[in-house]
């Protein structure tokens, strides 16, 4: 380490968003510098991007980074995107150039047999393994992510989960509040409005909930290719009166939304090339203390306990997630039961501030260390 200054780390990113940078704002013994491409949802101030350096193209970034000279490098997850690809293999050549450690984040829960062909698999895999033998920590997501490790022969040892990157919840900003006096029998849902957030299940359950509670109501938030399958939807059930397209927001707008809900909901489903990896705004939810009914898709039963904090229903069940919601709704107890339970779950395990300070920590070992 460098005498008398803090350490470096550097963190490559493909695009930013609130929940990768706005928590890095709780490190306090390193100095991290957050270099992306884009930030697509616009919703950061200048305060919370400081610390954030934009670049080019990967010609860009490596003279940045070889300029700073850090004493750590974050890499990103090669399985993600070509983009990501090209960033883990200059954090990899990095890495052995500058001799710092390396450290990265893994989410990709598709098996790669079923995510790849054969080319994309057998490059993929190829560099894979270098990347993980060069890694002094790798960092899970989910459980379909350690399989993935696990099959190409990672070191356990060097294996952790954490919600590493995508940092955690503002369990400030997404707390219980009263609920708005319009939010009975509201359900929620956010998220992309297309086929692997399972909205065509969702506008098919919310019919056999207005069949049972007339004055149910839906907002969705967010946009995507189905989103005018689902307009269209709305018109012709004639139900335009009881759903609200609220279009994208930005995460600090998120909770008046849930103020105005009793439930919040993404039925979520596996695809071919993509599974559920997280699920941030199910975490916010449950963070302010409103239940989720969701399903049984990539990690979400990870830290949706059903019965517990939530409710899960399997992929592509229109019926039981109606049923599910259905329930919820007609059960007030359950709800303040099943929200309570959330909440602390969420203070326990998906603090982003605790996340921070606890990864901190792990970096300060592992640059001590070497």
């Amino acid at each position: 380490m460098k005498k008398n200054k803090k350490p470096i780390l550097a963190i490559l990113t493909q695009s930013i968003r609130r929940d990768n940078q706005a928590p890095l704002k709780y490190f306090k013994n390193i100095d991290v510098y957050h270099f992306y491409k884009s930030a697509p949802y616009k919703e950061m101030t200048e305060e919370e991007l400081k610390g954030a350096i934009k670049y080019e193209n990967i010609s860009d970034l490596k003279a940045k980074i070889i300029k700073l000279k850090p004493d750590i490098i974050q890499g990103a997850e090669p399985y993600g995107s070509k983009e990501m690809f090209l960033l883990s293999y200059l954090a990899y050549n990095i890495s052995k150039k500058l001799n710092i450690p390396l450290v990265f984040p893994c989410w990709e829960n598709r098996p790669i047999e079923k995510k790849f062909g054969f080319v994309k698999r057998t490059i993929a895999i190829w560099f894979m393994k270098k990347y993980v033998a060069r890694a002094r920590q790798i960092f899970y997501l989910n459980n379909g992510a350690k399989e993935n490790l696990l099959k190409i022969g990672t070191d356990p040892k060097k294996m952790m989960k954490y919600l590493w990157g995508t940092w955690g919840v503002d369990v400030s900003l997404f707390s219980p509040k009263p609920k708005d006096q319009s939010s009975n029998n509201t359900i929620l849902f956010g998220g992309r409005l297309d086929e692997a957030k399972g909205i065509e299940y969702l506008m098919y359950a919310f019919l056999a909930v207005k069949k049972k509670i007339p004055d149910a109501k839906l907002i969705l938030i967010g946009s995507g290719e189905l989103e005018n399958w689902t307009r269209e939807f709305v018109r012709e059930k004639d139900i335009e009166k009881d759903v609200e397209f609220t279009g994208i927001i930005k995460t600090k707008d998120l909770p008046k939304y849930l103020e105005k809900c009793q439930i919040f909901t993404c039925p979520s489903v596996t695809l071919s090339w993509w599974e559920e990896q997280v699920n941030m705004m199910n975490l916010e939810a449950m963070s302010a203390g409103v239940p989720v009914v969701s399903t049984k898709s990539g990690g979400i039963p990870e830290y949706v306990i059903d019965g517990k904090n939530g409710i899960l229903v399997p992929e592509r069940d229109a019926k039981s997630l109606g049923d599910a919601l259905v329930g919820l709704l007609s059960d007030e107890k359950l709800r303040q039961i099943m929200g309570k339970n959330a909440r602390n779950y969420a203070l326990e395990h998906y603090s982003d501030k605790k996340n921070i300070e606890k990864a901190e920590k792990i970096l300060l070992g592992i640059i001590k260390y070497e």
